[in-house]
């Protein structure tokens, strides 16, 4: 995602069940991923070819079972005419898989590209995977909001 002559790159990091999460802040207590706690990073460049990360740990704050959630498939656009006006003008949409359970897929928005709250999550209700996230704002009737899926035989 590009605004304002930066670049804003989000990947999934992987954490294998038995290493030591992120922490929040330099002094919490290290913990341990019970299962595979995946988190999402950010990077940010100001002309597509060097980067930075911009933190040690995710970009989704709040998380509930830290130790248990894994974070799947971030997609984020830059809303800034935000129809909500709210101010939140990054969405995210990403898949989470908590305590090994179901894979859920959910909508967060946030005023900051670099933190997200989980409690401030909304069900996508989605059946499965997004592949990616786009909008239309002049559409007739008002802004149209498009999210592709791909499904694989078999999975």
């Amino acid at each position: 995602v590009r605004v304002d002559n930066v670049w804003y790159m989000y990947s999934q990091v992987l954490i294998p069940r038995g290493s030591p999460i992120d922490r929040k802040q330099p002094g919490d207590t290290q913990q341990i991923a019970e299962t595979r706690a995946d988190r999402i990073m950010l990077c940010v460049s100001g002309d597509g070819h060097t980067w930075t990360r911009m933190s040690e740990h995710g970009v989704i704050a709040d998380l509930e079972f830290p130790t248990q959630t894994q974070l799947l498939n971030p997609m984020v656009i830059h809303v800034p005419w935000n129809p909500l006006g709210d101010g939140k003008v990054w969405w995210m949409y990403i898949g989470a898989r908590i305590k090994g359970g179901e894979t859920e897929y959910y909508q967060i928005r946030s005023d900051d590209p670099r933190s997200f709250s989980w409690n401030n999550r909304v069900s996508t209700k989605l059946p499965e995977f997004v592949n990616q996230v786009a909008y239309v704002r002049d559409a007739p009737g008002g802004p149209l909001f498009f999210c592709f899926t791909c499904r694989y035989p078999g999975l």
